[in-house]
């Protein structure tokens, strides 16, 4: 028996776009920097009133783009850790998770789909119960290596009841 409709797993997808040259660490640091700054400037009202807007609208700019790398379907395990501890740090582990598990489970329908049926009903099975479980295996994974801090991790009983729901095997 072939395996022509199979989805190779160990491929790396093309991306649309190149890469991003965003220099997230540096971000980072900065809104942190500037968050550190907030205290000592607060005896002068209008100071402080402008840049706290500009740090909101800078910290806002940073999470969206974060948000969106970590939604990349082509992000490796070592770019899930990286981005997630990023949004922790700016206290946006919530919004991590919620990004990272509806990305992945977009991905695992998207793959189910790319199987192609040609009349070997155990083929297909077999070639869908490979996909959808290795996904759900490595989202397992990748998700403990990166929401290592308790409260973020205790979002697993989600994954393993919603989450699980929404990662099902719908492949209309």
């Amino acid at each position: 028996m072939g395996r022509e409709g199979c989805v190779p797993l160990s491929l790396p997808l093309r991306r649309s776009h190149p890469p991003r040259q965003v220099e997230h660490p540096a971000d980072d640091e900065h809104v942190l920097a500037g968050k550190a700054i907030l205290p000592q400037i607060a005896g002068d009202a209008h100071a402080s009133q402008l840049f706290r807007a500009k740090l909101d609208q800078r910290t806002a700019e940073l999470v969206s783009a974060l948000l969106h790398d970590l939604s990349d379907a082509a992000i490796r395990k070592s770019g899930v850790v990286r981005t997630t501890t990023w949004l922790l740090r700016l206290g946006q582990g919530e919004r991590a998770r919620e990004t990272f598990l509806s990305a992945r489970g977009r991905l695992v329908r998207k793959r189910a789909r790319q199987i192609k049926f040609e009349g070997d009903i155990s083929m297909y099975i077999s070639e869908l119960a490979m996909v959808c479980f290795t996904l759900i295996k490595n989202t397992c994974e990748w998700y403990m290596a990166a929401l290592k801090d308790n409260s973020m991790a205790s979002g697993a009983s989600p994954l393993s009841f919603h989450r699980a729901r929404s990662l099902s095997f719908r492949t209309r």
